[in-house]
């Protein structure tokens, strides 16, 4: 008799299907972990964006950063930094208010591909609308938004758009 020395075949095949069925069983496990870990961290940075216009507040306390959205779209990212000169404050009453924010002073620069950040109220006409609208570049030169409405704390989605939104409407 000869010395077997190495798998048979069967041996090999069998190993190879084991392979492939957790392949197919982790894969999308990986990629969902990763979907949700971006979504996480826009949620997070749209979460600081309230806590930065908050701050803004209550140092110029003559502005209100809702009347301001309500007024019309703060963009507070653009291209992945964080806006240096932010004009267009609304007092609580509507009326102008004559103050320029430096937002680097509140507002780290976003990661995770965070590349525009908006402040506004869509389509909408009361508080209830107001969002906060994350883009997010993915993979695939694809974006992302993501809203949080701090004053009703809903989170909305609007996945593999084609480009970033150029206003507060464009986002969900």
């Amino acid at each position: 008799m000869r010395n077997a020395k190495g798998f048979t075949l069967i041996e090999l095949l069998i190993v190879i299907a084991i392979i492939a069925i957790l392949a197919a069983v982790l894969i999308p496990n990986i990629l969902n972990a990763r979907t949700r870990a971006l979504q996480s961290a826009a949620q997070a940075y749209a979460r600081d964006v309230l806590i930065a216009l908050e701050s803004v507040q209550s140092t110029f306390t003559n502005v209100d950063w809702q009347q301001t959205a309500l007024a019309g779209d703060i963009t507070l990212v653009q291209n992945g930094g964080v806006q240096s000169n932010v004009g267009g404050w609304k007092d609580a009453n509507g009326e102008d208010v004559n103050v320029n924010v430096d937002f680097t002073g509140y507002l780290k620069a976003p990661s995770n591909g965070i590349t525009k950040v908006i402040v506004g109220k869509g389509n909408g006409t009361s508080e209830a609308d107001i969002r906060i609208c994350v883009a997010q570049k993915v993979p695939g030169s694809k974006y992302n938004y993501y809203s949080l409405y701090p004053n009703t704390n809903r989170f909305a989605s609007q996945l593999g758009q084609n480009a970033e939104p150029t206003n507060s409407t464009a986002c969900p």
